[in-house]
């Protein structure tokens, strides 16, 4: 584990690790004034070059998105020489998670729109798929 427990990170106290995947890791953090959760990515210390590049560009890529679908970006800044960015929070299974158990439908007949709401379909946007809850 990269962060540790309790330590303080761009004024967020690290309360657990959530997640690890290629570029980094995922930490569970309050953010101490705000008195809220957020999550905290840090990119893995063996990684640089191009990756810090591409690190960096999917934070503030990110954080000029505005969308009830993608996470908000808090703040950016670096650790141990690495870059890292704060989070909005998202309680819940990992979207890798949800993908795998999802069952994605298109359609644009209304007919099997309602048949698909019916049977407890969930979709918020017509022109995107349907999938199961």
């Amino acid at each position: 584990m990269r962060l540790k427990i309790d330590q303080i990170l761009l004024g967020c106290k690290v309360i657990s690790k959530i997640a690890e995947g290629g570029m980094g890791e995922v930490y569970l953090a309050k953010d101490e004034k705000l008195k809220r959760k957020v999550a905290i990515k840090v990119m893995h210390a063996k990684m640089s070059g191009d990756a810090g590049l591409r690190f960096s560009r999917e934070a503030e890529v990110m954080a000029k998105l505005n969308h009830s679908g993608i996470v908000q970006i808090y703040s950016f800044g670096e650790y141990d020489q690495s870059p890292l960015f704060v989070m909005e929070y998202v309680d819940g299974p990992s979207l890798a998670k949800f993908v795998n158990k999802a069952k994605f439908i298109k359609t644009k007949s209304p007919k099997e729109i309602a048949e698909f709401l019916e049977m407890g379909m969930i979709n918020v946007d017509i022109n995107l798929p349907f999938f199961a809850k």
